[in-house]
């Protein structure tokens, strides 16, 4: 008996249990892997260490002004050390985005860790250029947004999202028609 290969979904890494994160540490979430199970094949991509920051290495966070203050686009964003503003990884983790954006053409869905000024899709805190203690708002790190943009279509979550079963259901069938767009060409629906 033939079987069929898994669908492929990306996901942060520190979410299978390697530790990437900066203090060396994952955050394994054994729940979620359960419920993937037989349903997909889990990429693991940590972009901090693909674009050569160390572990353990200083955290870094987004940093701009607040949305709306008399600009006629979105503020810029950068993504800078927290104890070393002058380390700067915004260039580097936008354009691995955008590459593996071009690359990751197998993968049919994508898990990204909430809150992380990386992989974070909605819930990251950007903190003020002048006070870096308090966020002004929150947004999307870098290298999810960069994804985002190269893969509109691509069905993305952050982790904290499937604590919702309902949500994970709909998940599923989200990626499952993504992949089946990718197999026969038919239209994608969100």
């Amino acid at each position: 008996m033939t079987t069929l290969p898994l669908i492929r979904v990306g996901i942060s890494a520190c979410l299978l249990g390697e530790r990437v994160r900066y203090d060396a540490t994952h955050r394994l979430d054994a729940d979620l892997l359960a419920f993937f199970a037989g349903i997909f094949e889990l990429v693991p991509l940590c972009p901090e260490v693909a674009i050569g920051l160390s572990v353990p290495r200083e955290p870094i966070h987004l940093v701009g002004p607040p949305p709306g203050r008399g600009m006629s686009k979105a503020p810029p964003v950068r993504a800078v050390g927290n104890r070393t503003p002058r380390l700067d990884v915004t260039d580097a983790l936008t354009e691995y985005g955008q590459r593996m954006a071009r690359e990751l053409t197998d993968i049919s869905g994508y898990v990204f860790k909430a809150r992380s000024p990386s992989c974070g899709v909605d819930s990251v805190n950007v903190y003020s250029v002048t006070n870096d203690h308090i966020p002004t708002h929150r947004g999307a790190g870098l290298y999810a947004e960069a994804l985002r943009v190269g893969l509109p279509q691509l069905p993305i979550a952050e982790d904290e999202q499937f604590k919702d079963f309902g949500f994970r259901m709909q998940f599923v069938r989200r990626v499952l028609s993504y992949h089946d767009h990718q197999e026969t060409g038919h239209v994608c629906r969100r």
